[in-house]
């Protein structure tokens, strides 16, 4: 039986067809981390429009006053946002952390560097309670070979987690 042209246009392209894109791991490890985030942005958005919904009806139900109108939006809003931040990045740090332990156990270094870097850059250090994605950030930074980045983690995680375990550690040890 012959196969239609249809058919054949929607059979699968062979390797070496310049169409099909070739994914290395660090693309595979970015589309990672892009639908994790991808996901909260979806979810704070869901929020933001329910809670901008949940205002109009608050003002419909209640005929507030037009000045008064203003203000009702925007406290639902920021509630809807707040609300959204603090359920939100704690699960996201927590995939991530995960996803960054499990390429430092394949001793993929760029990838936990890749993975934590921007988390701590962006001022969420806070979620890092025990400091243990510090550590390895740390840690990675030691195996892939940049000793100032690894000495410079070493001292935030002395300083910014002092009760931590891991800072414990990090302060008996003079080099790294």
């Amino acid at each position: 039986m012959k196969k239609s042209p249809r058919r054949a246009l929607k059979s699968k392209p062979s390797i070496n067809t310049p169409l099909q894109p070739t994914f290395d791991a660090a693309q595979e490890l970015k589309h990672e981390v892009d639908v994790i985030f991808f996901a909260y942005i979806i979810r704070m958005t869901v929020t933001l429009l329910l809670s901008l919904i949940m205002s109009l009806v608050i003002v419909k139900l209640f005929k507030v006053a037009q000045v008064q109108v203003i203000w009702v939006v925007f406290m639902s809003l920021l509630l809807g946002i707040v609300f959204t931040f603090r359920r939100g990045v704690q699960p996201v740090f927590t995939r991530l952390l995960t996803l960054a332990k499990a390429r430092m156990q394949l001793k993929r270094y760029g990838d936990v560097i890749y993975i934590l870097k921007n988390f701590h850059n962006f001022g969420n250090q806070q979620f890092d309670k025990d400091g243990e994605a510090h550590f390895l950030l740390m840690m990675a930074y030691k195996e892939a070979g940049e000793p100032e980045k690894a000495e410079a983690m070493r001292k935030w995680i002395i300083r910014g987690r002092p009760r931590s375990s891991y800072a414990a550690r990090l302060k008996n040890e003079a080099n790294l």
